[in-house]
C-alpha cells in the first residue's frame, strides 16, 4: 500500500526534474548546501542539545542521536523553519520525542522540519519525530509503534521499513503553542508513504 508520507525507489521510473525523486533529490541537495550552525558531535535531547531555535544545523559524528524530549523553540511563529544537516547516520531511542514550543496562535502549523541524512535514519520503538527525513545513501527504518508528524520519511535509494506506525504530513498548533507529533496506532501494519520534504508534499504513486 502507497499513502502520503513516504518515498522509496521501487517502481519510480524517472528521477529527473519535476518528478518526485528529482524534486526529493533537490530538496535534500538544497539542505545540505544551505550556510549552518556547526553543533559537531552534539546528541539531541538528554545529554545534548535540550532546545534550538529556527535555523540551519550541521552535524560532524557518525551517528546523531535523539534521546529523551529535543524542543524546538518557534519563538511565537506558527511557519518557523529548521533544518538539520547529518552527514552519516540519525538514531533515535525508544521513547523518544520531538515537540515544536512557544508557536503562534492555535491553528495549522506552516512552517517545515527537514533532517537531510546521509546515510540511514532509524527511529526507535514509539518514538515521536516531526519532519521530514531524506536519506541518502541507505534506507529508513520506523520501528513498532514509531510516528512522524509535520513530514515523513523519504530514501533516494533504498526502502522505507514501517511497522505499527503513523506519518502524517500536517500538524497542528494547539492553544497552548505546541505541536506534537501523532499517537502511535494499537496493532502492527505496513505502509508506504511519500512526502517532498521541502518542495512537495501528498503526492501518491503506486508502484
Amino acid at each position: 500500500m502507497i499513502a502520503p508520507g513516504v518515498l522509496y525507489l521501487a517502481g519510480t521510473g524517472n528521477a529527473g526534474p519535476g518528478t518526485p525523486f528529482g524534486d526529493a533529490t533537490a530538496a535534500y541537495n538544497t539542505a545540505m548546501g544551505l550556510s549552518a550552525f556547526n553543533e559537531g558531535t552534539a546528541s539531541l535531547g538528554t545529554g545534548g542539545l535540550l532546545s534550538v531555535g529556527p535555523g540551519v544545523y550541521s552535524f560532524t559524528s557518525t551517528t546523531v542521536l535523539l534521546n529523551g524530549v529535543f524542543q524546538l523553540d518557534a519563538m511565537g511563529s506558527n511557519s518557523a523553519a529548521w533544518v538539520f544537516q547529518i552527514p552519516f547516520a540519525l538514531t533515535s531511542a525508544s521513547a523518544s520525542s520531538i515537540e515544536i514550543v512557544n508557536a503562534g496562535s492555535a491553528g495549522p502549523f506552516t512552517g517545515s522540519i527537514t533532517w537531510a541524512v546521509g546515510s540511514d535514519a532509524i527511529l526507535g520503538t514509539t518514538t515521536t519525530f516531526l519532519g521530514t527525513i531524506i536519506s541518502n545513501s541507505a534506507g529508513d527504518q520506523l520501528l513498532t509503534g514509531a510516528t512522524i508528524g509535520c513530514g515523513g520519511a523519504i530514501s533516494l535509494t533504498a526502502s522505507v521499513t514501517l511497522d505499527a506506525n503513523i506519518v502524517q504530513t500536517g500538524c497542528a498548533v494547539t492553544s497552548g503553542g505546541t505541536v506534537n507529533g501523532p499517537a502511535p496506532v494499537p496493532e502492527p501494519r505496513t505502509f508506504a508513504f511519500l512526502s517532498l520534504g521541502l518542495i512537495v508534499v501528498g503526492l501518491k504513486r503506486r508502484g
